[in-house]
């Protein structure tokens, strides 16, 4: 069973490290964390009214709930309070916006097991994080839209954060996180994914067949990741081809 900290207060650097190595931290609600899943809840809620997002599938059908689903989710990664959220939400966490880059957050919507049908709202596609994946230096945050319900079957305990909390851990998150679906309610789920500078430079021979596009800097989103990489360590593989690298930099906060 991996280790878990709640709410701990080590520093960012000291964080990632155990991080990598397994260790989950969990940390209780904060303004930004508060702030993210109320937009997704209100959001929400204006997509599938008047019904109730949670149980829109009692009384839509599937491809009501897909099309619902998929305007709400383009058009809250889209939202410009979105980026600002989850930039603050790195602030609170003691992170060097300079040095941390974010992936377009995800959201993702489960149904009941039974209604499962058509559209991207009901499969997991196979994407970044498991064929074609940057998991030697992503970190993953988890925040449950809603509150887990007691007594919730197939819940990965380790994982939930606290009420309005959010959760820190390595490997891919679509398989971390908890299979919901059977709670009888539609479930969502925020995922951010970022990157810091210091562990992709230093994972930099280490990659083959993976994707750092989209990654863009917290400080500054003109600043992407691939091109920080490039820079520093004079190259890297993609898509299985080698670049010569020419050494790399010493750490940075």
């Amino acid at each position: 069973m991996p280790l878990k900290l709640v709410d701990s207060e080590l520093d960012d650097r000291e964080r990632r490290r155990r991080i990598h190595s397994g260790v989950i931290f969990k940390f209780s609600a904060t303004p930004g964390t508060n702030a993210l899943t109320d937009l997704a809840r209100q959001m929400l809620k204006q997509a599938f009214a008047p019904n109730n997002p949670r149980r829109a599938h009692e009384s839509l059908t599937a491809l009501q709930v897909s099309s619902a689903f998929s305007s709400f989710r383009h058009a809250f990664i889209d939202h410009p309070d979105c980026r600002r959220l989850v930039t603050l939400i790195m602030q609170e966490r003691g992170v060097n916006l300079e040095n941390v880059y974010i992936d377009e957050p995800e959201i993702k919507g489960r149904f009941p097991k039974l209604f499962h049908g058509c559209g991207r709202t009901f499969a997991i596609v196979t994407g970044r994080d498991s064929w074609f994946s940057s998991t030697l230096s992503q970190i993953n945050w988890w925040l449950p839209v809603y509150s887990p319900e007691p007594g919730t079957a197939d819940m990965n305990i380790d994982l939930v954060p606290p009420p309005g909390g959010i959760t820190a851990f390595f490997g891919d998150p679509y398989i971390g996180a908890p299979d919901r679906k059977t709670e009888g309610v539609a479930t969502f789920d925020l995922i951010i994914r970022t990157i810091h500078i210091d562990d992709a430079v230093a994972h930099v021979h280490s990659w083959i067949g993976t994707t750092l596009e989209g990654y863009e800097c917290a400080a500054d989103p003109s600043r992407l990741l691939t091109d920080e990489v490039k820079g520093l360590s004079g190259g890297f593989r993609r898509f299985g081809k080698v670049l010569r690298s020419r050494g790399r930099p010493g750490p940075r906060s």
